[in-house]
């Protein structure tokens, strides 16, 4: 279910970010990864929430929304594949250094661009957003596979 807590949604709103009459209803539950990621885009469509700067753990970052779930060029998370199964990219964030996704079961993964390191960030939207916009470690790194 999509949730953010109560300290961050503040930034959404200055963002620009209205609530969606299906996010009032009580969120919603994805099965499946182009389920979470649409849901994710149909709500937070190209907002911009965030800066890059001093975080609590590490540098906080921005949070940019995509306009709509890319298709992924063939075989770019194979390695890790095996692990994390099917998931779609919702946003980019810090200066698009990174890319977000989705997974079934509502699991969310952080993928650095310059080192190309997949990180677990676990299955809990609102803490997801807590981690990148405040400036928390992110979960554990996966391992690729060979």
């Amino acid at each position: 279910m999509l949730a953010l807590p109560e300290l961050i949604i503040p930034l959404f709103r200055t963002a620009g970010w209205r609530p969606s009459a299906a996010w009032h209803a009580g969120g919603h539950t994805a099965l499946s990864a182009a389920d979470a990621a649409r849901h994710i885009v149909d709500e937070f469509n190209g907002l911009c929430v965030g800066s890059c700067g001093p975080g609590v753990e590490q540098a906080a970052g921005d949070v940019r929304f995509l306009a709509a779930v890319p298709v992924l060029p063939s075989g770019f998370l194979a390695p890790w594949q095996p692990a994390i199964g099917e998931v779609c990219q919702f946003a980019c964030a810090h200066h698009d250094h990174m890319m977000l996704f989705a997974g079934a079961g509502e699991r969310y993964y952080i993928f650095t661009d310059p080192d190309e390191r997949l990180y677990a960030a676990g299955n809990d939207f609102g803490e997801l957003m807590r981690i990148l916009l405040w400036g928390y470690r992110f979960g554990p790194e996966i391992a690729r596979r060979a």
